[in-house]
């Protein structure tokens, strides 16, 4: 029992550092894809021949707005919810987003992962033609050209712009689509980390009895109740509702203890009313009282000699 909750201690903490990270890194990964975007939209370097920018124009999708800048919110949720997941509304608040995020994942490699194909087969295809004898690539001008050691052997890799800007371009295609591919992963594992801690800590407060989420402040409500005269007549007129009330009930007079018994009970005897007996042993006497005998029960006792 002791190693096991040991175990569940330090996985939670465990999946609370790995939650904060993964918070973190998706920041990072927010701005990375931010910076990128507005890189290739907006640098002159990638508009400064006119089929260049036409290039660029066709290809770009905007990604920075609706995948980096939810990317950063998400992060910082994560990050949140590592510190307070016993807050009902941010836990879910961060599931909801992570899912979202990982929805915008999957539509930034659909609607990216064809550019940096294009970009890509440029590239292929410059590194293919240095690799072959005698061949070399370079730019002229806004070309980018591998030629061989024989002047008409001249392959043109792109004719729009330099091979530089080539690389540049393929660089940053490709490094757009690992970010959509880490992030989808650290989306995953945190929405199961979320899950995971929540599930623990409730497993954990439900063995203690104790209450987990923590929704919104309780404030307890004060009531003052209303002093009145006669509490139930005042109450019930005041709520609205007329009760007859019964007068209070007279308590009935002690009854009297019952009579102690007396101390000497009657015989009755067949014994002639003019003869008073005594007993031989002198341990109890009867009296002749007009037919009625008298006896003491404390001194009275039966023997071989006493009279029935």
């Amino acid at each position: 029992m002791g190693a096991g909750s040991s175990f569940r201690t330090k996985s939670r903490r465990l999946a609370f550092l790995l939650l904060l990270i993964f918070g973190a890194f998706v920041i990072i990964l927010g701005i990375t894809v931010l910076g990128l975007g507005l890189a290739v939209t907006h640098n002159d370097t990638f508009h400064d021949t006119i089929g260049l920018k036409a290039k660029i124009e066709s290809t770009v999708d905007y990604v920075q707005y609706w995948i980096g800048i939810p990317y950063i919110f998400t992060g910082l949720s994560l990050a949140c919810s590592a510190v307070n997941l016993r807050k009902v509304s941010l836990t879910v608040w961060t599931i909801f987003v992570s899912l979202i995020c990982v929805v915008l994942s999957l539509a930034g490699l659909v609607v990216d992962g064809p550019d940096f194909v294009l970009w890509k087969d440029y590239r292929a295809k410059e590194k293919y033609w240095e690799g072959q004898d005698g061949f070399a690539c370079s730019s002229e001008g806004d070309t980018c050209e591998c030629s061989g050691s024989i002047p008409t052997n001249t392959v043109r890799i792109s004719g729009f712009t330099d091979c530089e800007t080539l690389m540049k371009l393929s660089s940053i295609y490709g490094v757009l689509i690992g970010c959509f591919i880490i992030g989808l992963v650290l989306l995953l594992a945190s929405v199961f980390m979320i899950v995971y801690i929540v599930t623990s800590e409730r497993e954990k407060a439900r063995r203690e009895g104790k209450p987990y989420y923590q929704t919104t402040r309780v404030v307890e409500a004060k009531h003052t109740d209303a002093v009145f005269e006669h509490p139930l007549q005042d109450y019930t007129r005041d709520q609205g509702y007329e009760y007859p009330v019964a007068p209070p009930a007279v308590p009935e007079p002690p009854k009297p203890a019952p009579p102690k018994p007396a101390p000497y009970r009657d015989y009755k005897t067949t014994a002639p009313e003019s003869v008073s007996q005594h007993n031989n042993d002198d341990a109890s006497s009867i009296v002749d009282n007009g037919g009625i005998v008298m006896m003491d029960p404390g001194r009275f006792r039966l023997g071989d000699d006493d009279i029935y």
